[in-house]
């Protein structure tokens, strides 16, 4: 009685309307997730996560922020849907779904969902089919840079997918069938960044590390997909290293004045001192804003130090050189000497220990990171080796092939059949294929031999089609025989063209008596 007042219910279509307003009516939170798994008969749900990343654009500094294009396919086995088609028209909406969200996104462009009903291979034995959700994302994502070795740092850019279910009822894994895939030729921060080709996806906490006899708030799946991109120092060495250290030597050139004239050397300094500050300051936007000295912040404050030091040390001198006993300020000459070269010395020391930390950051960040691509090859290639290339097959796409140096087998390069106005030659005859199907422009040929082959027909590498624009036609000398007859059928095609323009001109002036004559 039960399902027969369902399904008179589902005919009805007033109460059609009402289950249309409650769905309307739901909020995000609570529209479908009022059934957990336990209560649809099920166990715990092991959903597997592939990734595609399309694009990433707009890494900025300041804000920590980059923005990505990707595409994320999710896929469980539903029990519930066992023996039911692929085909079957099914109301997602009265489904169970994992609740998947994107934690760390600062603004959502596009979050498109898209549920399908799909039989894998290994869903043969028990018939039990899977449930793919593939989230179409458009995404501005928050991260916060380690910028401790800025400008040779390197970042891993994280994407977070976290499920509104507890790991008692869910349980976020790779999916080990399929291979992650990277667009690096979409990449648009190419003169700031590198990009790897690695796409690293993995969970975040395992089920076994939480302890669920005592009571604690419940954890929540969470899968992580990294994107690993190294910066490109040169134009912050070119541009802020190199710059600072000129301001340097030129503010030595201060010593060249006469250590009894204070002023002229005080001003001096000054006036690098400013610039340097000034130039800082001007630099300043296009570094990030972070809470601690980057690498480059150490580097500017120690040429500063070197600026002050070099201001104090003209101060200093210049009051004991107005002494007016001749002893003090011959002394007061050798002091000067020995300030410049202590200067000079702890520049060397500060530039010495610079380039041994670039050095050693580079290596270090260079050696873990072509180990991470290392190990992400070696992923692809154990998935490919036990479950074979899983890809879709796109039908449109092609490989150009340079023509056979035998001329029996030349032809026109093939693009699967699929471009319009392509032109097959063939020994039996001509044909050109298009959407009507293929339609014969002249009548077949008699074999020709091996012999006169190569005279009467002479093919190119002009002759082929070009991949880019598949519309230029193919140039075959033929017989002139062959060439007559195409002939006369073209002209037999003109003269007919011509009869009828020629009848519709007589018609259309007719027409135009007609009316003039209506007017009158």
């Amino acid at each position: 009685m039960a399902m027969e007042a369902i399904e008179a219910m589902r005919a009805n279509p007033i109460a059609k309307l009402l289950t249309q307003i409650e769905q309307n009516t739901r909020s995000e939170r609570t529209a479908v997730l009022y059934k957990t798994r336990q209560e649809l008969g099920a166990e715990k749900v092991k959903v597997k996560i592939k990734a595609n990343i399309y694009a990433i654009t707009d890494i900025d500094n300041v804000k920590q922020e980059f923005t990505a294009n990707l595409a994320v396919r999710a896929r469980w086995k539903e029990p519930l849907m066992q023996g039911m088609s692929k085909t079957a028209e099914i109301d997602w909406d009265d489904q169970w779904n994992p609740r998947l969200e994107l934690d760390n996104s600062v603004v959502i462009r596009n979050f498109d969902r898209k549920y399908e009903l799909k039989y894998f291979k290994s869903d043969k034995e028990d018939k039990i089919p899977h449930v793919c959700l593939t989230m179409n994302i458009s995404a501005t994502f928050k991260e916060m840079f380690e910028l401790d070795e800025f400008p040779l740092d390197y970042q891993a850019l994280n994407i977070w997918i976290i499920s509104e279910w507890p790991f008692s009822q869910l349980e976020l894994i790779k999916d080990d069938e399929y291979k992650d895939h990277l667009s690096l030729c979409t990449f648009t921060e190419s003169k700031e960044w590198y990009l790897y080709p690695q796409l690293i996806g993995e969970p975040v906490g395992e089920p076994q590390e939480i302890d669920e006899t005592e009571e604690k708030p419940e954890q929540y799946p969470l899968y992580t997909i990294t994107v690993q991109v190294k910066r490109l120092h040169q134009f912050y060495m070119w541009n802020h290293v190199f710059f600072m250290f000129a301001l340097f030597l030129i503010g030595l050139s201060t010593f060249s004045i006469p250590y009894t004239d204070v002023g002229s050397r005080i001003i001096g300094a000054v006036l690098i001192l400013l610039c340097a500050l000034m130039y800082r300051l001007h630099m300043q936007p296009s570094l990030p804003i972070v809470a601690y000295w980057t690498a480059l912040d150490k580097f500017n404050m120690a040429v500063l130090l070197c600026h002050i030091l070099i201001l104090m040390e003209h101060a200093v001198i210049g009051k004991i050189a107005q002494s007016p006993t001749i002893s003090v300020v011959t002394q007061a000459g050798q002091a000067d000497y020995a300030c410049l070269g202590a200067i000079v010395c702890i520049m060397m020391i500060i530039l010495i220990y610079f380039i041994a930390f670039f050095v050693q950051t580079l290596m270090k960040r260079n050696k873990f990171l072509e180990e991470e691509t290392k190990n992400f090859e070696e992923t692809n290639a154990e998935i490919e080796a036990k479950h074979g290339v899983k890809k879709d097959k796109d039908k449109n796409q092609w490989k150009y092939e340079a023509p056979p140096s035998d001329p029996m087998k030349r032809r026109v390069h093939p693009i699967n059949g699929e471009s319009p106005r392509l032109i097959h030659y063939q020994r039996e005859e001509i044909t050109r294929k298009s959407g009507r199907g293929q339609q014969a422009l002249l009548p077949p040929l008699p074999p020709p031999s091996a012999a006169n082959l190569a005279a009467n027909i002479r093919m190119t590498r002009e002759d082929y089609i070009n991949p880019k624009e598949a519309t230029h036609e193919m140039k075959i000398a033929m017989p002139p025989a062959v060439l007559e007859q195409a002939g006369r059928r073209s002209r037999s095609t003109s003269q007919t063209r011509g009869r009828i323009s020629r009848s519709r001109n007589r018609v259309g002036s007719e027409q135009t008596q007609t009316e003039t004559s209506d007017e009158e």
